[in-house]
């Protein structure tokens, strides 16, 4: 009898030790998954407090004028701002969208006639359409598309009176999955450039230049070919190779205006960017 109630106690010793190794691995996991919510915030449908959420998905509008009521913020799809006012009486939307554009983007239907009239706003082309009711104007910059719809037809005038008072300012680059795509991005890049330097390859190292170069111990080159014309141990110097080792990736970082990447030391190192075309680019070597 005794050696029984021995079996379970020892038993009933590893079934706690069991429970309590299984609420250890799912408050790990609860962490992880705290850890990777906080790092990126979900962009949630909704009535927002302010037009500053709206850079979260890459964009900020709104309106200020002194004939402004009833204001109002909110998010569609996760990816649509939207400001909705009254102006002097008129009911009006203004959207914005890095993915939607045109009518799916204004959410009306298109009763439009296909006359329409083309302008700007604030510099960026825009044109004007008359629907049944309403008016809708589209424009857009270089990510960003835009939209205004008054809910009854309007004239052109008053159209134009109300885009003046509208404020709208691209954010793209702020966006959780761009920041996400250009840090993976980056991190490829800067491989690339610790092996070339690694292998003194002036041939690959030359095509991932942006010219005019200036390199930090004087010399310059305009082009391809002068870059090419510089003495190779002149860029490839033992400070430089010893600061580009595969372990200066983890102090891989942005410049202070956070428009340029940095590897390497504080005073041996190799700037890069990403241009217009979405390449990176070497801006700087400091050899």
């Amino acid at each position: 009898m005794v050696k029984k109630i021995k079996i379970r106690g020892i038993f009933n010793r590893i079934l706690v030790l069991l429970i309590l190794c299984c609420l250890m691995a799912l408050l790990v996991s609860c962490d992880k998954a705290d850890d990777s919510t906080s790092e990126e915030s979900v962009i949630q449908s909704g009535e927002v407090d302010s037009p500053d959420e709206f850079i979260n998905i890459g964009l900020y509008i709104d309106i200020k004028a002194p004939k402004i009521s009833e204001i109002s913020y909110r998010i569609e799809d996760n990816e649509i701002a939207v400001v909705s006012f009254i102006y002097n009486g008129l009911e009006c939307e203004l959207r914005g969208s890095c993915k939607y554009k045109g009518y799916d983007l204004a959410k009306v239907e298109n009763t439009s006639d296909g006359d329409m009239l083309s302008t700007s706003i604030n510099g960026y082309g825009a044109t004007y359409y008359t629907l049944n009711p309403g008016r809708i104007v589209f424009w857009s910059d270089e990510h960003v598309n835009y939209s205004l719809y008054t809910y009854v037809t309007t004239l052109d005038d008053v159209v134009k009176e109300i885009t003046e008072y509208i404020i709208f300012q691209d954010y793209y680059n702020s966006r959780a999955d761009v920041t996400r795509q250009t840090r993976d991005e980056s991190e490829s890049y800067a491989k690339q450039i610790i092996t070339i330097f690694q292998n003194k390859d002036m041939e690959n190292l030359s095509k991932m230049i942006s010219y005019p170069q200036q390199l930090g111990e004087g010399q310059s080159a305009a082009n391809i070919d002068e870059f090419m014309n510089i003495p190779p141990e002149e860029i490839f110097t033992d400070i430089l190779l010893k600061a580009l080792s595969e372990e200066s990736l983890n102090n891989l970082r942005t410049t202070e205006d956070e428009k340029e990447f940095i590897i390497g030391t504080n005073y041996k190192n190799v700037h890069f960017k990403k241009v217009e075309d979405g390449k990176f680019l070497i801006t700087k070597i400091n050899n």
